[in-house]
């Protein structure tokens, strides 16, 4: 088995390297939502079920699960996902089962610290 990142991974990781400094790379995305996204992406870790709904295209549960802020904010998240995440860790549930499942390189813990 390979460890080496997948190109969309790499990519990811090193706008966030570049932009996360000052502050660029989740100017669309809340706050409160950072730390799930990239734990998510970066290291397969299961988000809260807002953030899992909006991954998994799930557009009425999405809706449901929001708070204030992220109600408001739904379409800059997707914005950033359509730009910036790797295609095949959202867009369906089945994807995101998947994303999930994916063993992790060490590599991109390394790229993080």
């Amino acid at each position: 088995m390979s460890t080496e990142l997948c190109a969309d991974c790499v990519r990811l990781l090193e706008s966030m390297q570049q932009l996360a400094p000052v502050g660029n790379v989740y100017t669309s995305v809340p706050e409160g939502l950072r730390g799930g996204l990239l734990r998510y992406i970066v290291h397969g870790i299961r988000p809260g079920d807002f953030l899992t709904a909006v991954l998994s295209n799930d557009l009425a549960e999405a809706c449901a699960r929001a708070d204030d802020l992220n109600r408001h904010r739904l379409f800059d998240i997707c914005f950033w996902l359509y730009n910036h995440a790797p295609s095949p860790c959202w867009k369906s549930p089945k994807n995101v089962a998947a994303w999930l499942e994916a063993p992790r390189s060490t590599a991109a813990c390394g790229l993080l610290r």
